[in-house]
């Protein structure tokens, strides 16, 4: 019964995460990623999967602060997200070893890409580096909702640059 309710929290996370990516604003992205983080948080840690969960936790936090705009849009903030993410995945080599550096580059890229306010930059960054990470990394901890998670943000984000594909073609 832990296992399945892990699962659905999982799952919960799952439909989080790739709604944030029809977001058109960067603030409501924000918004829904921290959601999903929080539930990914207590999912990963309910499966054992402990840097996924400390991972998720930096992605709880970063996503907040951004969703702030431009009164938390600071370098010190963002070097303090990658310190973070850099002494968690120190931490977690003692349990994961090798796969700490899968969330490790994954949640460092997503950082970077999530602070450029780019809607395309943070699109590409996913489907390039983050979601491939955390799918093998999913993988691994048997994360269904983190498997699920990632193959439809990528098609969640390959829907939304053929919408404005599409609108670019309309307006034309």
């Amino acid at each position: 019964m832990y296992h399945t309710i892990a699962q659905i929290i999982g799952i919960g996370a799952m439909a989080a995460i790739i709604y944030s990516f029809q977001c058109k604003e960067m603030k409501y992205l924000y918004i829904f990623q921290t959601i999903g983080s929080l539930l990914f948080t207590i999912h990963f840690f309910m499966i054992g999967a402990y840097i996924g969960s400390l991972m998720n936790l930096v992605g709880l936090v970063r996503s907040g602060l951004f969703a702030m705009g431009e009164k938390t849009h600071k370098r010190p903030v963002l070097y303090m997200i990658l310190l973070t993410i850099g002494l968690f995945t120190i931490i977690g080599w003692q349990r994961e070893t090798w796969m700490s550096l899968l969330p490790f580059v994954a949640q460092t890229v997503g950082t970077l890409a999530l602070w450029s306010g780019d809607n395309i930059k943070v699109r590409i960054c996913q489907l390039a580096v983050l979601s491939p990470g955390w799918i093998i990394y999913n993988i691994l901890n048997f994360s269904i909702g983190g498997i699920i998670c990632e193959v439809f943000t990528s098609l969640s984000v390959i829907v939304y640059f053929a919408r404005i594909k599409r609108d670019k073609i309309k307006a034309d």
